[in-house]
């Protein structure tokens, strides 16, 4: 495509300038109908993920999933609360010595820290909130894959306990999967 220049002014011959506007014009028709058809995907509906999460002894929580660094990152911050046998589970890349604190949670915590093979490796109970800064930092003694957040004293009220296990219904779009430990060791 050749441009014309006068005066500091950059030109198109008019047929180019026809043929990008033809394009412009097919590109925001295709936007618009994206935009009609992500409600009706489900996209926007205001739902986050959610799975189950049933430990061996017959407990289960129903948790929002954060699997993005800025979904961890905010955890449940600014909460006012959890209801009972819900929380949050925090899925990593990695198994690591994940760390955390309690800035910006308005109430008390059990953290619950599980290692890739899905046992419990370690657990912060009644973990209460940061009233201000510095934080007490939380972090498990070993590296852990999952951290699910729930009501302070699930774990006193359930009998959860380090070396437990648990099962995941992780929802996937071709169906759920299912990850679930060896019970029998």
């Amino acid at each position: 495509m050749s441009l014309m220049r006068d005066n500091n002014i950059i030109t198109m011959p008019k047929s180019k300038t026809l043929d990008i506007i033809s394009k412009e014009k097919m590109i925001m028709r295709l936007l618009l109908l994206c935009l009609l058809l992500i409600p009706a995907s489900g996209c926007l509906d205001g739902e986050t993920s959610e799975v189950v999460v049933k430990f061996e002894n017959g407990a289960a929580i129903k948790a929002d999933i954060a699997k993005s660094p800025e979904e961890r990152a905010r955890g449940l911050m600014f909460r006012e609360g959890l209801e009972e046998n819900t929380g949050m589970l925090l899925i990593f890349e990695e198994e690591r010595h994940h760390a955390f604190w309690m800035k910006n949670v308005k109430f008390p915590l059990d953290i619950i820290w599980l290692d890739r093979d899905l046992k419990v490796v370690h657990i912060s109970s009644n973990t209460p909130p940061c009233p201000a800064e510095p934080c007490v930092v939380y972090a498990p003694l070993k590296p852990a894959k999952y951290v699910l957040e729930v009501k302070a004293n699930f774990t006193l009220k359930n009998n959860i306990s380090i070396g437990d296990l648990f099962i995941l219904h992780l929802p996937r779009d071709d169906g759920d999967l299912t990850l679930e430990a060896n019970i029998n060791g």
